[in-house]
């Protein structure tokens, strides 16, 4: 599957895992298959971290 987004997967992946994130702490929400456990705040640092990288990588034109 050939999605036509250049640069932009990234940064839904990373919204998407704020989101989840979000309905599982913030509403009380069961989302199935995820398990956040009591450090919930490193899945949603890691999910800014990775969109800035992606941010980074894109300003530098690689």
């Amino acid at each position: 599957m050939n999605i036509a987004l250049p640069g932009m997967k990234t940064y839904i992946v990373a919204a998407t895992l704020i989101l989840v994130v979000g309905v599982e702490q913030g509403l009380g929400i069961d989302v199935p298959g995820v398990e956040l456990g009591e450090n919930w705040m490193m899945a949603v640092m890691n999910a800014l971290g990775l969109g800035t990288v992606r941010a980074a990588i894109g300003k530098l034109g690689a």
